[in-house]
């Protein structure tokens, strides 16, 4: 017998928790993805200097 305990995952239920599911599930816009690059280059950028 194993001492690991295995908790049943919680149902999800509401309008709003929907909501968040669905805005999970979608792609990333385009004006998004390069918001994320450009952010993504500027923390490289900013480890780098220091």
């Amino acid at each position: 017998m194993s001492a690991l305990q295995v908790n049943p995952t919680p149902v999800i239920k509401g309008k709003y928790a929907q909501e968040i599911l669905t805005e999970i599930k979608k792609k990333p816009s385009q004006k998004a993805i390069e918001r994320n690059e450009r952010a993504y280059a500027l923390l490289n950028k900013l480890r780098k200097g220091n």
